[in-house]
This record gives C-alpha cells, sequence and structure tokens, in this order.
C-alpha cells in the first residue's frame, strides 16, 4: 500500500481517536473506583427494652462448716492396762469475727486436759479438767437433768447406789428423765475403746464466763465387772461430769485406773474438789 500523507494523517487521526477514547474509559473506571463508598461495619439494630450484659465466671464459695460441729479441746483419755475411765473436752466453737471492734471484752481463754495419763495426773488431792482464768469450769447451777438407758443390770444397780452419793457430795439437785432430749447429763452403755470401762464427753459454753451444758457418759457393755467396781466406774464418770479430772493418788476415786483395791466411796480429795466446785457454782454452805 502506498505510504501517502493523506493515509497517515486518517492512520494518525484513528490512533489519536483510540487513544481518546481509551483514555475517557480508564479515566470512568477510575472516577468510578474514587466515588464507591468504602464498607462499613453495620451495627445491629438495638432491640427495644434489651440490654448487653458481660458474665464473668467465678469458683463458688465454700460452704461454712456447719455450726455446732464442736471442736475437740483434747482426745480421749489413754488407759493404762485397766482403765477406769477417761473424759473428753469440747469446747464451743470459736465466735465469728466481729466487723466493728466488739464492745465487750473478750471471753478469758479457758484451758482444759483432757487427755491425761496416769503419769502425767497430778499428785494432788484433787484436780479439774478446765480452768478459766484459774477458776474451775463447772456448770452454771445445780441442776441436773439425767437420763440413762441400755445399761446391764449391775451398771443399773451401780448407778442407784453411785447418783445419790454425787447428789450430796457435789451439791447437785438431779432429776431423772424419760428423754436424752430432756437431759443434760446422758449416761448410756457402748462398746469403748482401749479397754476403757466407761467414758465421759464434757461439752461447754462461754457467755460471760464458760460453763458446762451437757454431758455424756458411757459405760462399757463388753467390761464384765463386779458390782463394787462398777460403782467405782459410775462415781469416776460423775466426777468428769462435775469437773474433776485425775489425780495419781490411789486414794481417790478420780485416780485413772481400776484394780480390786478402787475405793468404792469418794476420797477426802474427792470430796474437797467437789465442793470447791459447789463453791464455784455458788452452792457450797459456809
Amino acid at each position: 500500500m502506498a505510504d501517502t500523507p493523506g493515509f497517515r494523517r486518517r492512520v494518525t487521526f484513528v490512533l489519536i481517536l483510540a487513544l481518546v477514547v481509551a483514555a475517557l474509559d480508564v479515566a470512568r473506571l477510575l472516577t468510578y473506583d474514587e466515588r464507591r463508598p468504602a464498607p462499613q461495619a453495620t451495627a445491629p439494630t438495638p432491640i427495644a427494652g434489651a440490654e448487653t450484659t458481660t458474665s464473668v465466671a467465678s469458683a463458688p464459695t465454700p460452704a461454712p462448716a456447719s455450726g455446732g460441729t464442736p471442736l475437740p479441746a483434747a482426745a480421749a483419755i489413754a488407759p493404762g492396762a485397766a482403765a477406769n475411765a477417761g473424759a473428753t473436752v469440747v469446747a464451743p466453737d470459736p465466735p465469728a469475727q466481729p466487723t466493728a471492734p466488739p464492745t465487750t471484752p473478750p471471753v478469758a481463754t479457758v484451758s482444759c486436759e483432757s487427755d491425761l495419763e496416769l503419769e502425767e495426773s497430778p499428785d494432788a488431792p484433787y484436780n479439774f479438767l478446765c480452768l478459766q482464768d484459774g477458776v474451775p469450769v463447772t456448770w452454771p447451777d445445780d441442776t441436773i437433768r439425767l437420763y440413762s438407758s441400755g445399761l446391764s443390770p449391775e451398771q443399773r444397780s451401780a448407778l442407784e447406789i453411785a447418783l445419790p452419793v454425787w447428789e450430796a457430795q457435789g451439791r447437785f439437785r438431779v432429776t431423772q428423765v424419760d428423754s436424752a432430749a430432756a437431759a443434760n447429763v446422758t449416761l448410756t452403755a457402748a462398746v469403748l475403746e482401749n479397754a476403757e470401762d466407761g467414758h465421759a464427753v464434757v461439752h461447754y459454753t462461754c457467755l460471760a464466763t464458760c460453763a458446762f451444758d451437757r454431758v455424756t457418759i458411757e459405760l462399757s457393755s463388753t467390761r464384765e465387772l463386779t458390782k463394787p467396781l462398777w460403782i467405782t466406774t459410775v462415781l469416776h464418770e460423775l466426777g468428769h461430769a462435775a469437773g474433776l479430772n485425775h489425780v495419781s493418788r490411789t486414794s481417790e476415786v478420780m485416780y485413772p485406773e481400776l484394780d480390786l483395791l478402787s475405793p468404792t466411796v469418794y476420797g477426802e480429795g474427792d470430796v474437797a474438789g467437789l465442793q470447791e466446785l459447789a463453791r464455784v457454782r455458788g452452792s457450797a454452805t459456809p
């Protein structure tokens, strides 16, 4: 084809026109892209009355120990080869700590020795289970409501003899009741460990002062003793119920071991200790 100026002009015009059209297309595309709105996050349409909350999981709070489970001040007496009896003292639960300073002075500390073996028993006429500021802990008054159940004939007979002696020497007023719920002293038979003949669990509470509020006495249902030895055992356990502890003198009922020579009446030291406890309760004669 001849290369003429007119052809070149047409070709040039066509090329220029094509370039102009292409440029317009690009400009239109650029303009569209620049004007297209950027995608926006769409907030959810609120619902009338609804509100947003945040939950945080937490470990459950442990439930407090049951109230009334009492704290043992000491374990049971470890008896000898022929154990007479032992006594366990159970203290009340400590009070909850107040949020404000107390308005009254705290209750004095009570010290108890309820795991007293023969080797640890004092060579003294009498001894006390618990002391509060040097004063023996006993009942708040002389009123005793006794319930007995399940005793063998020998044990019942021994109780009939020992109870009036304890009542007179300890200056108690004893009423026998028909149920454990009505009693503050219960006396029953049970299988005891460590070859014990008897065992007493003494519980006290503290208000202005500390005092016994209940005592549980168990006589062995498996031991076979003569009637005199059962009398000694019952007197011994009732001695614990009054607030007496063990001594190492064989002349006293509160001696912690039992043999054929054990006394069947309270010794002079036993009586002196019972009278001191009665004095603390305000019931001793001048």
